[in-house]
């Protein structure tokens, strides 16, 4: 299904309207509202995924051995100097008291601040300096892109079905009186002649 890259509103109104949808070979089309043009343009670039895209990616190609797509690492200087340092040390404000021997005296150990800090960044990762970002395959010619000009036409198996949409919130809407046809000269153009 390939639907129009346009919004096309409709009019929110109690009285009845007639559209007509003009399909041509020649890679046109309208869309007319009660007579009134509403839109006109291209089949092949108005539509969505109609048009195969003049590049693809190469679903042959091959991820380099060598190529990094891990944009952080761990942080190892801050794990090598977080394992050499002390995580307790004698607390640097307790005073020795009066009397004690300074040679077999010890004071009280606390966390290490500075440990403790670290131990929190611990899981920071860097940046890592190889990486390359995500990879992906690279843009080829597609073999299938046909380029979109006034003088290509489409051929009668390219176009399986027409389908027309309405999406509306007017409760009790009746759609009625579809007329098909491949002259322009025949369709009515006007709405009391289709309602009839």
């Amino acid at each position: 299904m390939h639907d129009l890259k346009t919004v096309l509103i409709a009019p929110v109104d109690t009285e009845s309207h007639t559209y007509r949808l003009e399909w041509s070979a020649n890679d046109r089309y309208a869309v007319y509202l009660d007579g009134d043009l509403l839109i006109r343009g291209r089949i092949s670039t108005d539509f969505e995924g109609l048009q195969e895209p003049e590049l693809i990616r190469d679903v042959k190609a091959k991820k380099p051995n060598n190529w990094v797509d891990e944009p952080y690492l761990e942080n190892k200087a801050l794990l090598e100097k977080l394992e050499k340092m002390d995580k307790w040390i004698a607390d640097p404000e307790q005073k020795m008291p009066v009397g004690a021997n300074p040679h077999t005296w010890t004071p009280n150990r606390i966390l290490n601040p500075d440990y403790l800090e670290l131990e929190l960044r611990a899981d920071e990762m860097m940046a890592n300096p190889k990486y390359r970002g995500s990879w992906e395959a690279p843009l080829i010619r597609n073999p299938k892109f046909v380029s979109a000009s006034p003088t290509r036409h489409l051929l009668p198996e390219e176009i399986i079905a027409v389908g027309v949409e309405f999406k509306v919130k007017t409760p009790g809407l009746h759609i009625d009186n579809i007329y098909l046809s491949d002259e322009k000269s025949e369709v009515p153009l006007d709405s009391r002649r289709v309602l009839q």
